[in-house]
This record gives structure tokens, sequence and C-alpha cells, in this order.
């Protein structure tokens, strides 16, 4: 018996809509738009770089 993911109709559902014009349109304004802000807050905000190394260290730090 083979078995779906409950959320595998919505996931085909996405990846369908992935493919279209619309989507890819709207992903291209999406790079050009909230990339940027991404980028700028880690410019001036100095995000670039950690002062630790590893994941849990940087974790640890956040609390």
């Amino acid at each position: 018996m083979i078995q779906r993911h409950v959320w595998q109709e919505y996931l085909d559902r996405a990846e369908e809509m992935r493919k279209t014009a619309q989507w890819k349109s709207h992903y291209k304004n999406r790079k050009e738009t909230i990339e940027k802000v991404f980028a700028e807050n880690k410019e001036y905000h100095n995000l670039r770089y950690t002062r630790v190394r590893g994941l849990e260290k940087i974790n640890s730090r956040r609390r």
C-alpha cells in the first residue's frame, strides 16, 4: 500500500503554481525588493559575520 504525505496535494499544487509565468514575474520582483532589504540589513547592521563559530555557540549567545 502506497501512502502519500498528508500535505502532498498542497505541495503538488504549489509546485504547479511555481512553474507559471505569473509566479516567475512575482519572484523576479521579490529578488529586486526583498533580497535588497536583507542585503542592506546585513551590511549596515554588522550582520554579515558572527564573533563565534558554530550554530550552537551562535544560538547560545542569542538567549
